[in-house]
């Protein structure tokens, strides 16, 4: 009776999982791209600093070089701060010549390099990105022009992976999930994407925004320090920057694990509840999963509980894939999901020792 009862409950999952694949096959279509015109720009185009800080960013600097010199936006500016034992600050120097290059110091911090760097910028606009992008006039025009029709002090746009990394199913899972969530108009949003986001400069300097301690989570102290200072933040629709993504489960669970330590810490500074609980909720998972697996040798239908809602994550992510107009891979989703659960596990462990740089 009991290899009945499993046998019954194996063959269940399987046509549980079967079905809700099919229905991922024939359910929604890809969704849209957004192919409407950026707002206009300015008749006199604002001067605009582009800010770029980089540990060890020897390997990203001459294809982001390559992309910037390639950007027909006029009066741009470009201050890097780079530095590290490859020889980043050499390289900088080399192939921007023309450009402002300071030494990123040991230890120094993303949130040093960005306040040094806003000190020897000149724009009225400060334009934040990260040195693994790929900016193009596209991104720029879609940043400036949100900017200008909003009249916010900032916008935030999205990101997509570099075109070669889109034949990685984990890339391509974790893009999905993060098209799903994107706003599909210009719109107030809560947070900031720090390697696509555009910044009056007035904003920055009113609030101090980079002198606030932030050894880890800088794009999220940015955003909560011009939010409570009463500024508003756009999202900008329209083209994605380009940006390396974690191609291998362990670089994307150490990610996602500062990302969620970082929302869950932070969060508690700034009297963010919602995100708190939403952070809470997610830590939990792999919690309740183990106890279910824990449990089931007094309960076996436990096991095949804690499968099918695994399963569920794994079937959805696959459809949000197809949904978002890419290959969709069933191993990718997989993958993307025991990361998740990794993830929450390092930023629980992260969160008891009190770890907050990185």
């Amino acid at each position: 009776m009991k290899h009945l009862r499993t046998a019954v409950t194996l063959t269940a999952l399987a046509a549980f999982t079967a079905l809700q694949l099919r229905r991922g096959r024939t359910g929604t279509p890809p969704a849209p791209t957004d192919t409407a015109a950026p707002p206009a720009l300015p008749v006199t185009p604002e001067r605009v600093s582009v800010l770029v800080p980089g540990w060890k960013a020897a390997n990203d600097l001459p294809p982001f070089m390559e992309a910037f010199r390639a950007l027909t936006h006029p009066n741009l500016q470009l201050v890097l701060c780079v530095g590290g034992p490859d020889g980043s600050l050499e390289l900088a120097r080399r192939l921007a010549p023309d450009h402002v290059v300071l030494e990123q110091r040991p230890g120094e911090g993303k949130q040093k390099a960005l306040e040094r760097s806003l000190e020897e910028s000149d724009g009225d606009v400060i334009l934040l990105t990260d040195i693994d992008c790929r900016l193009t006039d596209d991104v720029v025009q879609a940043l400036l022009g949100t900017l200008h029709a909003s009249g916010s002090a900032a916008v935030t746009g999205a990101s997509m992976p570099l075109r070669a990394q889109l034949s990685i199913p984990l890339v391509r899972s974790h893009y999905a999930t993060e098209v799903a969530t994107l706003p599909g108009r210009a719109e107030p949003v809560d947070g900031l994407l720090g390697r696509s986001a555009a910044v009056r400069r007035d904003a920055l300097k009113g609030t101090r925004a980079f002198s606030v301690p932030a050894p880890s989570g800088t794009d999220y102290t940015l955003a909560k320090v011009l939010a409570q200072a009463g500024h508003r933040i756009t999202f900008a629709p329209g083209p994605r920057i380009e940006s390396e993504y974690p191609d291998t489960v362990r670089v994307y669970a150490h990610k996602q694990a500062r990302w969620l330590r970082n929302a869950y810490l932070l969060g508690r500074r700034y009297g963010a509840e919602q995100e708190v609980r939403a952070v809470q909720r997610t830590l939990a998972v792999p919690f309740v999963l183990s106890g279910l697996l824990l449990a089931s040798p007094l309960f076996p239908p436990l096991a095949v509980l804690a499968a099918l809602l695994f399963a569920h994550a794994v079937i959805g992510r696959t459809r949000l894939q197809r949904q978002a107009g890419l290959a969709p891979s069933v191993l990718g989703s997989a993958v993307h999901t025991a990361g998740d659960l990794w993830a929450s596990l390092k930023a629980c462990r992260d969160i008891l020792r009190g770890q907050t740089p990185w």
